[in-house]
């Protein structure tokens, strides 16, 4: 497993650099707290938040399955349980599949991708595919949530998160889980010599796993 800070794939943010992403990934995680506050608040008096949206309902699912933190016994019962599979046999890792954007692209543009294909995130990338950073859905909560509608004209730099943990083709699925569990994370990109040629994601690793 590694973690990519720019697309050298090397640790280079200056001091003042780390304090902002700091800054802005516990703003972003604060917001992330209030929505699950309001959420547990609605659903205890008795508006389901999660019904009638078959995809939303998947997603808690595979939130409580791959979600929150495990125990090292946990962990080891996990990759036990996943066949000794290789993130290519997984995985198309052409590049075909990945949807990136460069770093200028608004805000608006990125959340149009995310419907038009139905997915929770994109890369964003250099134009020779380098990554550069990801954005979630999580991220564009935190952009509302700083800014409200006036985010949607913004570049998505300024709310992409940097600092991600990548995976290469060549690495173990158990160790894919591990670091994925550990870091609270649903999709995670794969990276060969420097450049984004697949996304794991945890459905990916849940069809695996409920197929062995």
């Amino acid at each position: 497993m590694k973690r990519v800070f720019d697309r050298r794939g090397r640790g280079t943010w200056d001091e003042q650099t780390r304090v902002r992403e700091d800054s802005r990934l516990t703003e972003r995680r604060r917001a992330d707290r209030r929505v699950r506050k309001d959420r547990r608040v609605a659903e205890r008096r008795g508006i389901d938040t999660w019904a009638d949206d078959p995809e939303k309902q998947d997603r808690r699912s595979e939130e409580r399955r791959m979600g929150g933190r495990r125990s090292g016994k946990d962990r080891r019962k996990e990759q036990a349980a996943v066949p000794k599979f290789f993130v290519h046999e997984l995985v198309n890792t052409s590049g075909s599949a990945v949807q990136s954007l460069p770093p200028t692209t608004s805000l608006r543009n990125a959340i149009s991708i995310l419907a038009i294909h139905k997915i929770g995130l994109i890369v964003v990338s250099t134009a020779e595919k380098g990554l550069l950073g990801v954005l979630s859905e999580r991220d564009i909560i935190g952009a509302f949530y700083d800014k409200g509608a006036a985010a949607l004209e913004s570049q998505i730099s300024a709310h992409m998160t940097r600092g991600v943990w990548t995976c290469s083709p060549d690495d173990r699925l158990s160790k894919v889980i591990s670091t994925m569990t550990d870091n609270n994370m649903r999709h995670m990109p794969v990276v060969k010599d420097g450049l984004v040629v697949g996304i794991v994601s945890a459905s990916d690793l849940l069809k695996v796993v409920m197929a062995d």
